[in-house]
């Protein structure tokens, strides 16, 4: 919210104080703007200083000369009288465009000789050939009302797109509100009689907890090679309305004047109101985007959102942002028209079209289908092209004002990096024992600082691994305290393709496929949930996804004892039997808890075109690995039809299923068991994921009395 705050004040900071700059503030034109069009109509029709032209005008010279202040007073007075804010104008039009400080003297003086003046030297517009002339003229009062409304709809459409812009932000922050009331009131009384109430279900239902349509939220969908993740039906609602309030506000109040003596024609005089909002609010969203983006992001601890719902937003916010600044660059283009070619030659303009073609190549380049296969590439990439973006803008606006949103997204980015750089500081550099415990899966066990040792700590943190090739890169990864030394912590990250086939790669390549190597550690990420507060609770995982829900049914079961009327639940699901043998202590850690283990073994890993239940369209989650078996589509070599006993003979208290979980059938039983409430935390493969969100959808308006929550802790960003 202090972000907020000092975006909306920024918008408000009146600069006019500030001599003879140029950066000035975003409301730059409010007062002035009679002053504006009086100095243009009169410019139209007489010239005062030699080096001035009817395009371009000396103002410093214009404002020391006493017979243009006569004949701009002239042109604010009415019935002999200027009204002390047209003064006022006058004043800052003097200060901020020519650096000179009138005086009230010299205003009194201007204003008595324009009154003194006798003839009427009124006369028509003569393109600016008119010699200089040393005396006030007079303006007829029908042309003077005509200048005064083109410039208010001129000029004020300045003022206009930063309020508008303004409306954006204030929608903004009712959505962080509404977020953050709902969510905390859930987190801190998740057994609200009210939160039970068939209005708030079916909101769940149909609004907070579905995907947009049908079941995809967390599996990736593709159009041939274009690759893409629907945003959730809350996420699209929040975004539809975004996208309708940004259209409403770059079109609303865009009708031109008629007659208009400055665009002469209504098309030119609309286009150039578009083009200027559409550029003003497209630097407004700047700092949005780069907040929207940061780990470190306040609005994380704030909403209790997950930082891939931010993403998302992000992602969005970029797009719009680029769209309005390429819609404020072609107008100009062709506003421009034959001035175009001497016009480019400006510093400004020039800096201008570098932002444009870094952000657009930004959006092509940031494209799922790339950052999906060449991470580390894209992250590069991404990176300089917004330093040229950033740079771009920032020349841009600082010759037209607006620069001050640019110094915030400086903020904003620079405390993101240096935070980070704070927790990679006080975790410390330990060595940490990296080994490859099966062909496609990597172990990474890394020592605890003092500092977490004393806590809980619960989330996902971003790895750092210091050799050469990876020490500039870091990859988030959900973690667990060690079953074996409370003094270490635990990853288990899936081998994909970059930076985790890479190391798979060198681990094969060490004796047992095993080495130290040291590494950095960000983190902890990721908020808490209200789950052990429920008397059922149902942890379902599904391959390595199991060590950030470990982590969560270990901090739950320290809440509950064994004569609890509470459950707790936790169910994993395996290809084969293998998994647990490199799982197998967590497993036995919880042979004395309250914890119901079940674990599916769903056999052999199936080519997706072998399955009937792929849905067409739906992009599978790549999985691959260093070619250690001849194969990583071979089949388990434990039979179907009876458990592995040389790997689960201590795991008695385990139920071992063989298939795959009737996810429907599993959700209803546990609606059906519990008391009051349910909770159900997921990780794992996207199509489990969406299939559970799916169930608990269908049923969470049908428990009457029963308060159904629902938690995905995929962390799908790349």
């Amino acid at each position: 919210m202090l972000v907020f705050s000092l975006i909306t004040l920024l918008q408000f900071i009146d600069a006019s104080n500030v001599p003879k700059s140029k950066n000035l503030s975003c409301i730059r034109y409010k007062d002035m703007i009679p002053t504006y069009a009086c100095n243009y109509q009169i410019n139209s029709h007489a010239n005062y200083c030699e080096d001035s032209t009817f395009y371009k005008s000396n103002t410093t010279c214009l404002c020391n000369n006493i017979n243009w202040l006569g004949s701009v007073l002239g042109c604010l007075s009415y019935e002999g009288k200027v009204e002390l804010k047209s003064i006022q104008g006058v004043k800052k039009f003097c200060q901020i465009n020519g650096g000179i400080n009138l005086t009230q003297k010299n205003v009194e003086f201007a204003f008595q000789k324009y009154l003194e003046s006798t003839a009427n030297l009124s006369v028509p517009a003569s393109n600016n050939t008119n010699p200089t002339i040393d005396h006030p003229i007079f303006l007829s009062s029908q042309e003077v009302d005509l200048y005064r409304r083109a410039y208010e709809k001129y000029l004020g459409n300045f003022d206009n797109s930063i309020y508008y812009g303004t409306v954006i932000y204030g929608y903004w922050m009712v959505v962080v509100l509404l977020a953050a009331v709902a969510n905390w009131i859930k987190y801190i009384f998740p057994n609200l009689s009210s939160l039970n109430s068939a209005g708030i279900k079916l909101i769940q239902k149909h609004v907070l907890l579905p995907a947009l349509r049908g079941k995809l939220k967390a599996q990736l969908k593709s159009w041939g090679p274009v690759e893409f993740m629907i945003p959730s039906r809350i996420e699209t609602l929040i975004l539809g309305v975004f996208l309708l309030l940004l259209t409403i506000m770059t079109f609303l109040n865009t009708d031109p004047v008629e007659g208009d003596p400055i665009f002469y024609t209504r098309n030119n005089a609309q286009l150039r109101y578009i083009v200027d909002r559409s550029g003003i609010i497209s630097t407004m969203l700047a700092p949005l985007v780069v907040l929207f983006a940061g780990r470190n992001n306040i609005l994380l601890w704030i909403t209790r959102w997950q930082y891939v719902r931010f993403l998302v937003f992000h992602r969005w916010i970029a797009r719009t942002m680029v769209i309005m600044a390429a819609t404020h660059a072609i107008g100009y283009t062709k506003l421009l028209g034959s001035f175009y070619y001497k016009e480019i030659k400006t510093g400004y303009l020039r800096a201008g079209v570098v932002a444009i073609v870094a952000g657009t190549i930004m959006l092509a380049q940031g494209a799922l289908y790339m950052r999906r296969r060449w991470y580390e590439t894209f992250l590069v990439v991404h990176i300089v092209l917004g330093v040229c973006w950033l740079v771009g803008c920032w020349t841009h606006v600082n010759e037209l004002g607006f620069v001050y949103f640019f110094y915030l997204i400086a903020i904003i980015w620079g405390l993101d990096r240096v935070v980070r750089v704070v927790r990679l500081y006080f975790f410390g550099f330990p060595f940490a024992d990296v080994e490859l415990v099966t062909d496609n899966l990597i172990k990474i066990d890394i020592p605890l600082p003092k500092s977490w040792q004393k806590r809980n700590v619960l989330g996902h943190a971003f790895i750092h691994i210091f050799r050469p090739s990876w020490f500039w890169q870091s990859h988030p990864f959900t973690f667990m305290h060690s079953i074996t030394n409370k003094k270490h912590m635990v990853c288990y990250c899936k081998v994909k393709e970059g930076f985790t086939f890479s190391l798979c790669r060198y681990l094969a390549s060490k004796p047992n496929h095993h080495a130290k190597l040291r590494v950095g550690v960000e983190g902890p990420y990721g908020a808490t949930m209200p789950v052990a507060k429920t008397d059922s609770m149902v942890f379902i995982a599904s391959g390595s996804g199991i060590p950030g829900i470990y982590q969560e049914v270990s901090h739950c079961v320290k809440e509950v004892s064994r004569d609890s009327s509470q459950r707790v639940k936790l169910v994993w699901i395996i290809r084969n039997y293998s998994s647990i043998r490199w799982f197998h202590a967590e497993l036995k850690a919880f042979q004395k808890t309250p914890v119901q283990v079940t674990v599916y073994v769903t056999g052999h890993f199936v080519k997706p075109k072998e399955t009937g239940d792929i849905q067409r369209g739906v992009v599978e989650e790549k999985e691959i690995g260093c070619n250690l078996v001849p194969s990583s589509y071979t089949l388990d070599t434990t039979s179907l039809d009876s458990v592995d006993e040389s790997i689960t003979s201590d795991l008695s208290f385990v139920g071992f299923l063989h298939g795959r979980p009737d996810v429907t059938s599993l959700v209803a039983n546990n609606i059906e068991e519990c008391a009051t409430s349910v909770t159900f935390i997921t990780c794992g493969h996207t199509k489990l994921v969406d299939d559970i969100r799916a169930a608990v959808c269908q049923k969470i308006d049908n428990a009457t009395g029963k308060a159904i929550h629902f938690y995905d802790q995929s962390q799908v960003w790349a």
